[in-house]
């Protein structure tokens, strides 16, 4: 549960950050005074990758935690578990990627 406080924290933080600098370009051209102005692209762009990478990351928690659903991340721990009926399958896993499929579990635990 401390995990998911942290990383949502994290994430809300970013979103917070993101709202206060488009808060700024917002003043910067004046959109308040003229709603009918033109915005260049890119700043739409900019903004939409940022809040939707954050929106994705949230959503993949959230369905982390839930014991219906299926998520990459459940899908890579069950794989692991799972070990000895996907040798048979897919032969032995190299040691390295083991390893490195271990590590990236730890970071995210």
């Amino acid at each position: 549960m401390r995990q998911i406080i942290v990383t949502l924290n994290k994430h809300f933080n970013s979103l917070e950050r993101y709202i206060f600098d488009l808060g700024n370009i917002i003043k910067e051209l004046n959109l308040d005074e003229k709603p009918n102005q033109q915005v260049d692209s890119y700043i739409y762009e900019e903004f939409r990758d940022k809040t939707q990478f954050i929106e994705n990351k949230i959503l993949n928690l959230m369905g982390d935690m839930q014991s219906d659903s299926i998520s990459y991340n459940k899908f890579k721990r069950t794989l692991v578990k799972r070990n000895i009926e996907v040798k048979q399958l897919i032969g032995k896993i190299p040691e390295e990627l083991s390893k490195l499929l271990n590590e990236m579990n730890t970071m995210r635990n």
